[in-house]
């Protein structure tokens, strides 16, 4: 099927949107998005990356990015400050990518009296719930949830991934 096709009812406003987060025309970011799709839907195909640990007195800050698709992902990173295992916080920063590009972002900080939280963007042409916490004694930093994106359908991939540990 013809990708322009399996985007037509998404409407231009939508587009507009998503380019302006994503620094892109509509024209440019709604043909990005139409050539990936247009080998059809694909089946997941989850791909981890994790960026190498910097340390900055008690903090460490790490990268990370998770492929569910050629054409969703999610990204980020999180700096763990702490002295302690009863006093630390960890900064997170996280981003819903479509076509390459980031197109939602929120920043949340996570605590032992906060150890989770979930988000659910909706943004027309992808959606999904992510929730991000630092799990167990050794402070794991683990991300799951479910991400969907639009191509005459909705294609939707679970996820659960811990990505690495501060202790």
């Amino acid at each position: 099927m013809e990708p322009s096709k399996l985007t037509q009812s998404v409407p231009a406003e939508a587009w507009a949107k998503l380019a302006q987060t994503a620094n892109a025309t509509p024209e440019e970011f709604k043909a990005k998005y139409e050539a990936l799709l247009a080998n059809g839907p694909e089946l997941s195909q989850v791909a981890v990356n994790v960026g190498e640990a910097e340390a900055n007195g008690d903090c460490v800050k790490r990268t990370f990015d998770i492929s569910l698709f050629k054409i969703v992902g999610v990204s980020g990173y999180i700096e763990f400050c702490g002295s302690s295992t009863s006093d630390w916080s960890a900064n997170v920063h996280i981003c819903l990518e479509v076509a390459g590009s980031e197109v939602w972002c929120t920043n949340y900080t996570l605590s032992p009296q906060n150890l989770s939280v979930c988000f659910n963007p909706d943004l027309t042409i992808v959606k999904g719930q992510l929730c991000i916490g630092i799990v167990g004694p050794n402070h794991c930093f683990n991300i799951h949830g479910n991400i969907c994106y639009w191509g005459f359908g909705w294609h939707c991939a679970d996820f659960n991934q811990t990505l690495f540990c501060f202790n």
